[in-house]
């Protein structure tokens, strides 16, 4: 495994949410194979990606030899597998594996206008190898380097940043990785 060094060529979107935002506690409740992706991402929200891959307290499973500051990928494959929505076989550390994995899966592309909490975004393309869960309202939550160092942490960031970059929102099989609790607005 290449450890997800394709991830970053150009640096992601930086900012996010923050650990207030959001949140439902520091370390939030594991998912326990619901198939809320959405729910199971959120709970991660102002978490730093070094710190998630080496915590054995939780059950989101990444890969802990990942670089910090390239754990999109890494992060976005541990929620489906947490949320029960991907076999664990089918874990990646690469933007361009994940996006062949899930369509290999029976994942569709959804038009943005129809993206719903748990969608999965994949940025490839000009100079950009990105991977986030649609979160609802016009946002995203991912692994992004929000930290000063250049580190990464699960953040929240627009969805209009992804699709400006060419992003495709992919739905698993028969929509089962919805069904958030966020509210829709008009964006999402």
């Amino acid at each position: 495994d290449h450890a997800g060094r394709d991830q970053h060529r150009r640096r992601g979107p930086r900012g996010g949410a923050g650990p207030s935002e959001g949140v439902g506690g520091a370390n939030g409740d594991p998912g326990g194979g619901t198939s809320n992706v959405y729910d199971v991402a959120r709970q991660y929200l102002g978490r730093n990606a070094s710190e998630l891959k080496g915590d054995t307290t939780d059950d989101l499973p990444m890969n802990p030899n990942v670089p910090n500051n390239v754990c999109c990928a890494n992060f976005v494959s541990g929620v489906l597998i947490e949320a029960g929505v991907m076999d664990s076989a089918q874990r990646t550390d690469s933007v361009a594996q994940l996006n062949s994995n899930l369509r290999n899966a029976g994942w569709t592309a959804v038009d943005p206008s129809q993206a719903k909490p748990g969608d999965v975004v994949i940025i490839q393309g000009g100079g950009v190898s990105h991977t986030e869960i649609y979160a609802g309202n016009g946002r995203m939550i991912g692994s992004n380097n929000a930290n000063p160092d250049g580190s990464q942490r699960i953040t929240e960031n627009n969805l209009s940043w992804a699709l400006d970059n060419g992003a495709v929102i992919l739905r698993a099989p028969g929509g089962g990785n919805n069904g958030g609790t966020r509210p829709e607005g008009p964006n999402g």
